[in-house]
């Protein structure tokens, strides 16, 4: 299914299948109805894998860790998703590429026709992948999916359907936090407006000592607090914020790579290579692989729709 080597089942032990089977054997048939599958792939070597998700069915994946490269044919939009990740799938095919690094995923699978008002939600997405990040210490929608998957909980599709709108209504609001894509959650003003400041301005030569002087810190000081309310190092985190704007830029923006690498202070082959590697899991050559592909699609979807004139 999808790339991954094992699937958790929520009534089963734990199957081994062959790398690639096919999803729709969790797909619930029945309206009203869900199913919960959890998917875990191990440090394996990066593949661009392709698979199907059936038009009636809707899936919420929910990423716990590790990173993927997603691309929907239908709508010609990629995503990367990282820990954190919540996105939902619908009928179509879809292109993947996983990081060499382990990966877990929790997916809620119903009824299209189930969910009311999909249609509409779905269209203020503008055709992209719904996608949005939340905190999964802290918010209510993991506390959801968990009781979801708890074994002795009836599958609800009122619980499904009221975290299929909780999400929809953070990906259209605006006010979304963008930090936690880079795995910040501290509330502490002072250290969210200095990571808010490296995310639109990753270029600059950002060392600790110039973090420290941004919060009038000694740098021993500023080390330790930066660390201790974002779980990250201040380099790492600068490293992981060119890493992410990087790929984005490639991957959804359709940037060509050595700009992007430019754009957000990442100079030389070999730096991009390292960085990529030591952040996401991916190589440049990766990167490049997933794009090609993707570009691929457009065209033959472009060729497709061309062939339909006058028909």
């Amino acid at each position: 299914m999808i790339g991954l080597e094992t699937i958790l089942g929520l009534v089963s032990t734990e199957r081994s299948f062959q790398q690639e089977i096919d999803l729709a054997e969790y797909m619930p048939r029945n309206f009203g109805t869900i199913s919960a599958v959890s998917c875990s792939r191990q440090n394996l070597q990066p593949k661009l894998i392709s698979f199907e998700v059936p038009k009636d069915q809707v899936l919420v994946g929910l990423r716990i860790e590790g990173n993927t490269l997603l691309y929907s044919h239908r709508s010609d939009s990629a995503r990367l998703l990282t820990s954190g990740s919540v996105y939902l799938m619908t009928g179509g095919r879809y292109s993947a590429l996983f990081a060499k690094r382990p990966s877990k995923t929790v997916f809620l699978v119903a009824n299209r026709a189930s969910i009311p008002g999909f249609d509409a939600m779905f269209r203020e997405t503008s055709g992209s992948i719904p996608h949005t990040q939340i905190d999964l210490e802290s918010d209510p929608k993991m506390r959801r999916v968990q009781a979801i998957l708890e074994p002795t909980q009836r599958k609800s599709i009122f619980k499904f359907n009221a975290i299929i709108s909780d999400v929809f209504d953070q990906i259209t609001n605006p006010a979304q936090d963008g930090l936690l894509e880079y795995g910040v959650a501290s509330d502490d003003p002072l250290t969210r407006q200095l990571c808010a400041h490296v995310v639109s301005h990753p270029e600059r030569e950002w060392t600790t000592a110039l973090g420290a002087q941004q919060c009038s810190y000694s740098v021993y000081h500023f080390s330790r607090t930066f660390k201790a309310k974002t779980g990250q190092g201040f380099p790492e985190f600068v490293n992981l914020v060119r890493a992410i704007q990087a790929v984005k830029m490639i991957c959804e923006g359709s940037v060509p790579a050595q700009i992007a690498f430019d754009k957000v202070g990442i100079y030389g082959g070999f730096s991009a290579n390292k960085s990529l590697q030591r952040e996401l899991g991916f190589s440049v050559a990766d990167i490049q692989r997933f794009n090609q592909a993707r570009m691929m699609q457009h065209v033959n979807v472009m060729q497709d729709k061309a062939s339909l004139v006058g028909f």
